[in-house]
C-alpha cells in the first residue's frame, strides 16, 4: 500500500509491447519529475502540449511527447496529476 505523499509513476495503457503507451503519473513530486525530465516544462493546466523527455541531467532528449498536466484540487483524484502519451 502506498502511503499520502507518494509519488506514483505508471503504464496507464495497454500491455506492452505498443507503438504507444500512456503513463500517469501523480503524487507529491509530480512538479519535480516535470521540472527535470520535460521541456519545456511549463505545462498550461490540461493542455496537450508537445514536450522532449530528457534524461535526468537534461542532457539528452529520449523522446518526444504528447503531456497534460492536471493540478491539484482539479484533477480526479484531488491531487496534483500528469499524464504523458509517448
Amino acid at each position: 500500500m502506498t502511503g499520502a505523499k507518494d509519488t506514483i509513476l505508471a503504464l496507464a495503457s495497454g500491455a506492452l509491447p505498443s507503438a504507444l503507451a500512456v503513463i500517469r503519473v501523480s503524487g507529491s513530486r509530480v512538479r519535480d519529475l516535470i521540472d527535470t525530465h520535460l521541456s519545456p516544462n511549463t505545462l498550461p493546466p490540461r493542455q496537450a502540449c508537445l514536450v522532449h523527455v530528457k534524461t535526468a541531467d537534461g542532457e539528452t532528449t529520449l523522446d518526444q511527447s504528447i503531456a497534460i498536466s492536471y493540478p491539484a484540487a482539479a484533477s480526479f483524484t484531488g491531487e496534483a496529476g500528469s499524464a504523458a502519451l509517448t
